[in-house]
């Protein structure tokens, strides 16, 4: 364990953190604005602390197969604890859309622990990366909807439509992005699974 690896854990606790925000917010007495501002806020820090540990990774040469391995999970469990928040009301996602994203990571989750396991630690590649900030971007314009429905400066139908086209645009791109992590990664997935089967 070192200090990004350290960092990168401490993200677990914002994916709790935004839903119990979102769903007890209003009894905590916080209005509509504040509460989407310390929305946008703790999504923020999850934001930046995953370039801190990055950047504090690499600048200090400490990079670990435990940061390969956790710190794309982390990412997926913050992503998805947003996503499915926003399954409530105002912005209503559908369900079946905000799953497109959880099987997808957890067939790559799986496929990462069974390399780790075998010795062989993949980091996320350019496409995964890419696909990475394209949710961290939909997540923004999720609460940036929010803020203008509650400023009452776009209807709550428009404010869906537009929050499920833009999802769904991501949600196609995280699919071939799991689809392309396979096929550019088959010759290591291939040797690891098949040993654990010969075991």
């Amino acid at each position: 364990m070192n200090l990004p690896n350290w960092i990168t854990l401490s993200r677990l606790i914002f994916g709790p953190v935004f839903i119990l925000l979102y769903t007890e917010g209003q009894s905590l007495g916080l209005s509509p604005l504040v509460l989407t501002s310390l929305l946008t806020v703790v999504f923020t820090i999850t934001f930046l602390t995953d370039l801190l540990d990055g950047y504090l990774a690499r600048k200090y040469d400490v990079v670990t197969d435990f940061g390969k391995l956790v710190d794309p999970m982390t990412d997926s469990l913050v992503t998805i604890s947003v996503l499915m928040t926003f399954t409530l009301e105002p912005i209503s996602l559908p369900i079946p859309l905000v799953f497109i994203f959880i099987y997808r990571d957890m067939v790559v989750t799986t496929i990462r622990s069974l390399c780790a396991l075998g010795g062989k630690a993949i980091a996320a590649g350019f496409t995964a990366k890419f696909k990475a900030s394209m949710q961290n971007i939909v997540c923004y314009l999720l609460l940036a909807l929010l803020f203008c429905h509650q400023l009452q400066w776009l209807a709550e139908s428009n404010v869906q439509l537009i929050a499920k086209i833009a999802v769904s645009i991501v949600a196609c791109f995280s699919l071939y992005s799991g689809f392309e992590y396979i096929f550019a990664n088959w010759k290591q997935i291939l040797p690891t699974t098949v040993g654990r089967n010969q075991n």
